[in-house]
């Protein structure tokens, strides 16, 4: 797990000479395990077969993935993913089309999206798992 170091200083002023004495101490926080972005080692095959442009779009979207691995494609997404990426709008929706039909990311609702949680994950390992059951339950239906 990655820590996070921290300083903080504290000033001390000795009422009898007038002198300043400053103190810095250093201290760590562990990271939380669930901020991170987990990639599934058994599925990498499933990125290598991206093209340039989906895989951009896709470690792009990284940073707006919400706790639960969602994210939301609005206009600001697509701006700043664009100037990222170097692609239009339009572009980066049919990006995002191509990727659900690689079965990389699913489609929740109208411009939200999810990982894989069999590919990539952020979030709890139970649900992770949750997620994992789901939609292998659709897929049974769909069958």
């Amino acid at each position: 797990m990655g820590r996070q170091t921290y300083k903080t200083t504290r000033q001390t002023i000795n009422t009898d000479t007038g002198e300043v004495t400053q103190i810095d101490k250093w201290y760590r926080k562990a990271y939380d395990a669930d901020n991170f972005i987990k990639l599934m080692v058994d599925s990498l095959h499933r990125l290598l077969v991206l093209t340039k442009g989906e895989y951009d779009v896709l470690i792009g979207s990284i940073r707006f993935v919400d706790f639960d691995s969602t994210f939301r494609a609005d206009a600001r997404y697509k701006e700043i993913l664009g100037s990222i990426t170097d692609k239009n709008a339009t572009s980066i929706s049919n990006i995002l089309s191509s990727l659900v039909k690689k079965g990389v990311l699913y489609r929740v609702s109208r411009g939200t999206y999810e990982l894989n949680p069999q590919i990539m994950w952020k979030g709890s390992e139970v649900n992770r798992m949750k997620r994992v059951a789901y939609y292998k339950e659709i897929a049974l239906r769909e069958k």
